[in-house]
């Protein structure tokens, strides 16, 4: 590595993706960054706050897109202040779910009628606590398979017979004990 690679650099050619990439991999050359004179794309900030979350300082002010938002609460609990949750109130159940594993903390922030009952098995896979929101109905056979399968404590909230064949045959290989709720009767070979 030369000494004066720093000094050398024609920082003033970078583009904000290349500002992005290089900061990265090299959060020490953030200094040299001029924040105040680039407009980072939606795509290019959330890979560099993925990466280095304490570049958010550097958010601009003005900044509405939720998943940014998203990446920077993941990661940085001193920016919910900042946030606008009115932006985040609009966003898909799934990045609420995906949220939540990381901050459970924001469960009184969530539009929980965003969640489809995907969104509800993925996050109830990880957080059980959350049961008491959750609109069971929502569910079909998918996804009462993917919960019990780690989760057989909802057993008493299933309906049986919202489960396929698939999901019986599937769900039998991850949790046998279940074997006594299925209707060896309804098998066909």
């Amino acid at each position: 590595a030369r000494p004066d690679f720093k000094n050398s650099c024609p920082w003033e050619n970078f583009t904000e993706w290349n500002w992005s990439c290089l900061l990265q991999k090299q959060p020490q050359f953030g200094a040299s960054c001029p924040w105040d004179k680039l407009s980072f794309s939606t795509s290019s900030l959330i890979h560099l706050l993925c990466r280095q979350p304490q570049f958010a300082e550097h958010l601009p002010a003005d900044c509405r897109d939720a998943g940014v938002w998203f990446t920077i609460l993941e990661n940085r609990r001193d920016f919910d202040e900042r946030c606008p949750w009115d932006e985040l109130e609009k966003a898909a159940g799934w990045e609420w779910a995906s949220l939540l594993k990381i901050r459970p903390d924001l469960a009184d922030r969530c539009p929980w009628d965003s969640f489809s009952g995907e969104d509800w098995s993925r996050l109830l896979e990880e957080c059980p606590q959350f049961e008491d929101r959750c609109p069971f109905d929502k569910f079909d056979g998918d996804d009462w398979y993917n919960i019990l399968k780690n989760n057989p404590q909802f057993a008493t909230c299933c309906p049986w017979n919202k489960l396929s064949s698939d999901n019986w045959m599937n769900l039998l290989i991850f949790a046998p004990a279940f074997e006594d709720r299925f209707d060896w009767s309804s098998w066909t070979r």
